[in-house]
């Protein structure tokens, strides 16, 4: 169990700050990390060398719950890539980039479209004529209230629809009770109790670790 430790606590590659009444939280780099990621002199193509980075940047950017910590993650990568021997023209244009497009999107202007959200009505699905006839209705009641009101036409799985149902006896759904299995192929029985539906009970003496199951399989 880990506990929190000048104000600080680990947490699956997360360290939590404890800044009362907030908690902070930056990547957290185990002591015995050794930054061995992939090398920059592997016969592998440039665009994973280019993604590695990317996805460390993009790691460090949703743990980081500022940009101080993500600024001084950005700054341990860099360590590690260039022991990787990661070319600076690679990297440094790589953090560019993500910053100035994570900057651009904080900056973006909030929607001023003041349109409600459409009203949307879950209705049956019988036939085309029906839903034609419904979604028309709906397109004058829209008009004349202002507000969009959409059918949403659902129907029954086929399943459903093919579903075999079997008419249980009223004992089947009692519960709390004993009942005795007999074997139809020899001499041997089973007696129970079960405080759930019987039908359940049933079902599960067919799953194969059922004694009964077994004595059948045997």
């Amino acid at each position: 169990m880990e506990v929190e430790r000048n104000a600080s606590l680990p947490f699956i590659g997360v360290e939590l700050l404890n800044l009362a009444p907030r908690i902070k939280t930056k990547v957290y780099v185990n002591p015995t990390n050794t930054g061995l990621l992939l090398h920059y002199q592997s016969h592998v193509d440039n665009r994973y060398k280019r993604s590695l980075i990317t996805t460390m940047l993009v790691r460090a950017y949703r743990i980081s719950s500022d940009w101080s910590y993500f600024s001084q993650e950005c700054d341990r990568l860099e360590t590690v890539f260039l022991k990787l021997k990661y070319p600076r023209h690679l990297f440094n244009p790589a953090v560019k980039q993500f910053v100035d497009s994570k900057v651009a999107d904080q900056q973006q202007i909030p929607s001023t479209d003041t349109t409600p959200a459409p009203i949307r009505v879950v209705i049956p699905f019988k036939d085309q004529v029906s839903a034609n006839i419904v979604r028309k209705r709906l397109t004058d009641l829209s008009l004349k209230i202002k507000t969009t009101i959409q059918p949403v036409f659902i129907s029954r799985k086929l399943k459903e629809d093919l579903k075999f149902r079997e008419d249980k006896p009223a004992i089947a759904n009692q519960q709390c009770l004993v009942y005795q299995f007999q074997c139809n192929l020899c001499d041997a029985g089973y007696v129970g109790y079960t405080r759930g539906h019987l039908h359940e009970r049933v079902n599960g003496h067919k799953q194969k670790s059922s004694s009964i199951c077994k004595h059948y399989l045997s």
